[in-house]
């Protein structure tokens, strides 16, 4: 295939993949690799081939930490094509995500929504979203988090992608319950059973496991402890040990909620992953301590708890003034 492939014109090659991109992504990143810039004559087809290139890597989750070949396109397109320059900007904005750079993440995604508004994309203006919801939601703005997921949802909606709707309508719920709207949360909830019911979906592990533990947190902030124990431990092991050891640790924390201090005590023992939930991780190890009138042990807790949260705290600084 690679050789008939490189008989072709360069410019014909990528015109290929770019008509592969959508659904046979594989396939258009096997084409762009038989293609040196070099090869191109005009900046138009240079241009063309960083999106591409950049765009194929990105859904191949193959990752990339230099934003050198996006900025060609984005140096491009500006002011020439609206969705090929919002696409571009999108892809830089992925970059910075990656690179942790959250003031250039949250310049190019604006970069990209403004272009996006004037295409009549639907599915760009639903990446766009779906993104700014997520980094709203890293920097703990859950409003801004709601808005976009909100929004994300809608333009996923029109497209018929119902997988990405539901995702960003459980996002939605949870950013509501993380902001006390509850009743809101409820009917984000409501609508992706809806959702659920009227699609393939049911026995999917990441809608599965993603709704459960929402239910679980619904029922927990309505303080039916019972009903999120429930929920949470049907939540489905995933493939994301981070994922399943923070769902252990929700499962405890409810059982604290009913005075089932060794029950928690058995849950928390089993986390593997403690990451960013650390300083509430060793709260609960405090709580279980105290009950047990262990005051040595949970003094040792609090201070690894406070010092957990003076860590995070130090991260949070950069990222809270992006956006």
């Amino acid at each position: 295939m690679i050789g008939m492939l490189t008989a072709c014109r360069p410019d014909d090659r990528l015109r290929k993949a770019e008509k592969l991109m959508d659904e046979q992504y594989d396939s258009a990143y096997i084409i762009l690799k038989t293609i040196q810039p070099a090869e191109l004559t005009s900046t138009a087809d240079k241009a063309l081939y960083a999106l591409l290139y950049c765009q194929a890597l990105d859904k191949n989750e193959i990752y990339t930490a230099t934003d050198s070949l996006i900025s060609i396109a984005t140096d491009y397109f500006d002011k020439r094509d609206n969705e090929k320059a919002a696409y571009s900007w999108f892809y830089r904005s992925r970059i910075a995500g990656r690179n942790s750079e959250s003031v250039v993440q949250a310049n190019a995604l604006l970069k990209a929504q403004s272009y996006a508004e004037n295409t009549e994309s639907n599915n760009l203006l639903a990446l766009i979203f779906s993104d700014k919801a997520i980094m709203y939601s890293n920097q703990l703005k859950y409003d801004s988090a709601i808005y976009y997921n909100s929004k994300a949802a809608y333009s996923f909606k029109i497209i018929h992608d119902s997988y990405n709707y539901i995702l960003c309508k459980l996002g939605e719920a949870n950013m509501n319950i993380l902001e006390d709207n509850l009743d809101s949360a409820k009917s984000d909830c409501d609508s992706v059973q809806k959702a659920i019911s009227a699609s393939d979906f049911e026995s999917d592990i990441i809608i599965e496991s993603y709704f459960y533990r929402t239910l679980g947190a619904l029922y927990f902030c309505m303080n039916d402890f019972k009903s999120s124990i429930y929920y949470y431990k049907i939540t489905p092991s995933t493939n994301n040990s981070k994922f399943d050891d923070n769902t252990k640790y929700l499962i405890a924390k409810s059982y604290i909620n009913t005075n089932e201090y060794d029950s928690a005590l058995i849950v928390l023992k089993s986390i593997n992953y403690i990451g960013e939930m650390a300083p509430d991780y060793y709260k609960l190890l405090k709580q279980i301590n105290e009950s047990k009138g262990d005051y040595r042990n949970a003094a040792i807790y609090a201070e690894k708890a406070y010092t957990a949260i003076d860590s995070l705290y130090t991260k949070r600084i950069a990222q809270s003034s992006a956006g």
